[in-house]
């Protein structure tokens, strides 16, 4: 039986992450880390070890994003077969990032999982329309 260990960040603080005991498990030797406790540590990672600055200049998404952006069509949506795919991709993920500019953003976090193993991509800039050269000090 699944038991509440604790919400992270808690109350009342928004977007708070439920681990469970057995979330508690996959983190025994042999077991495969879920989806609760990377959203947990990147979360973590975020408001407790970046600087204030830098975790407003990140954003990290859930690892749903990545999964929900890949999902397969459902046969019964209309109109989706008339929408080119990177369209028919966009819409299943558009809202969630509706309270946030990603382009103002200078780096967006997405972990990924296949084929039972994790990724981090790491967009960087999104919002720079073209190379910028700095010179070195």
């Amino acid at each position: 039986m699944s038991s509440r260990l604790m919400v992270y960040p808690p109350p009342p603080a928004k977007g708070g992450i439920t681990v469970t005991n057995e979330d508690l498990h996959c983190l025994n030797q042999g077991e495969f880390l879920n989806d609760v406790i990377i959203d947990f540590y990147l979360k973590y990672l975020v408001l407790e070890k970046l600087k204030k600055e830098d975790a407003q200049r990140s954003h990290v998404f859930s690892s749903f994003f990545y999964k929900r952006l890949n999902q397969r069509e459902r046969r019964n949506v209309p109109d989706a077969a008339n929408l080119p795919i990177p369209r028919r991709k966009h819409n299943r993920v558009k809202t969630w990032t509706r309270h946030v500019d990603l382009f103002q953003k200078d780096f967006v976090f997405v972990p990924i999982n296949e084929a039972a193993h994790w990724y981090l991509a790491v967009i960087c800039f999104p919002g720079l329309e073209q190379p910028l050269l700095e010179q070195s000090p």
